[in-house]
């Protein structure tokens, strides 16, 4: 058992290293002036330019308007990456949810109909994309880069499979594990908004705040 531990730590560590040297070899290479470059090719030694290639890279003007920067470049990738992150997460947080525990007619049918976006490649939808962003006056911005691409199929469904993997049992305990109040009034208000979820009855629930000793209902 532990020869075979040994053998699948040596396989991942493998495919590190497959998965990193060409990032590696590239790091090092670019600390080196281009002649060099182009005269020894690819090299694992540390050059003597890293701090002026890196300068250029980053700070250099050019692009299309003769204005970006490599640093702008990492902040525009940046702030998109985490727009589509929490953007993504919250929207087929809601939808998912709504979907399992909104008991409405034909749910299921709409869940199919998100899931069949999937089907649909993103270049069919760059044009009305466009055009709606265009309408709203969010051209270039990065409100108009991160909202159409907000939904997310994929996000949806696995939300959807989360919640619904949720047993009953808990659903049904979450309303009754409220912290404990510190006096027969508040015990009675907790009595109170209880009875939304469990619908006990007005005698049961004043004979409750009566006894409550600790102050639960």
């Amino acid at each position: 058992m532990y020869r075979i531990k040994i053998t699948d730590h040596i396989i991942l560590l493998l495919g590190v290293f497959v998965m990193m040297a060409p990032v590696v070899v590239a790091f090092f290479t670019s600390t080196h002036e281009a002649a060099e470059i182009h005269r020894n090719g690819l090299t694992l030694r540390w050059g003597n330019h890293f701090v002026e290639t890196y300068n250029a890279v980053l700070n250099r003007e050019g692009g299309f308007t003769g204005q970006v920067t490599g640093m702008r470049m990492l902040m525009n990738s940046l702030i998109l990456g985490i727009g589509f992150a929490v953007g993504k997460i919250v929207l087929s947080m809601l939808a998912a949810y709504a979907i399992v525990y909104f008991r409405f007619r034909l749910g299921t049918l709409f869940f199919w109909m998100i899931f069949t976006t999937l089907l649909l490649p993103l270049e069919v939808r760059i044009l009305p994309s466009y055009e709606v962003m265009h309408q709203l006056h969010l051209i270039n911005t990065y409100t108009g880069l991160i909202v159409p691409l907000l939904a997310s199929a994929t996000g949806t469904f696995f939300f959807r499979q989360f919640f619904k993997s949720i047993p009953d049992e808990l659903l049904e305990a979450a309303p009754a594990s409220t912290a404990p109040a510190r006096s027969s009034s508040s015990s009675t208000s907790s009595c109170r908004s209880r009875r939304r979820w469990w619908q006990p009855s007005s005698s049961s629930c004043s004979s409750m705040a009566g006894t409550s000793i600790s102050g639960q209902c």
